[in-house]
Parts: structure tokens; C-alpha cells; sequence
């Protein structure tokens, strides 16, 4: 007798009569709430993430760019 080779990649259904439904401002309230309990630390290493996910590693391992403003003296 040959096993069966052939297993799902889900092997579970969803239960659709506990889905939730939600809006992308409760998520974003959610994420605001969460990230003000992390500590300086994890904060910190999520903003490194997210702008190298944005920017690439160059926007974290680069100096940051000088912006002048030239000023007429009386």
C-alpha cells in the first residue's frame, strides 16, 4: 500500500461563523497602542526595519543628508 504523498498545504478550513470584520483605522489605532507599549529598544528596531523595507539598507547605514538655508544679513 503507497502512503499518501499528496498532503494539503491547509489542512484546516477557516470557521466562518467567528470571522470578524474590521476597518484599517482600528487596525492602525491597534498598531499605535501596541507600539506605544514596546520599549525604547524594539521601537527603535521597528523603525530601522520599516525605513529599510521602504528605503533599502542605505537609508539606515548612510549619513543623514545636510539641508542649508542660506540667510540675506541686514
Amino acid at each position: 500500500m503507497k502512503a499518501n504523498l499528496k498532503q494539503s498545504k491547509f489542512p484546516e478550513k477557516m470557521d466562518r461563523k467567528t470571522a470578524v470584520l474590521s476597518t484599517f483605522e482600528k487596525h492602525e489605532q491597534q498598531d499605535i497602542l501596541d507600539m506605544a507599549k514596546m520599549p525604547y529598544e524594539e521601537r527603535s528596531q521597528l523603525i530601522t526595519f520599516l525605513r529599510e523595507a521602504q528605503y533599502g539598507t542605505k537609508a539606515t547605514t548612510g549619513r543623514l543628508p545636510r539641508f542649508y538655508r542660506i540667510v540675506k544679513l541686514k
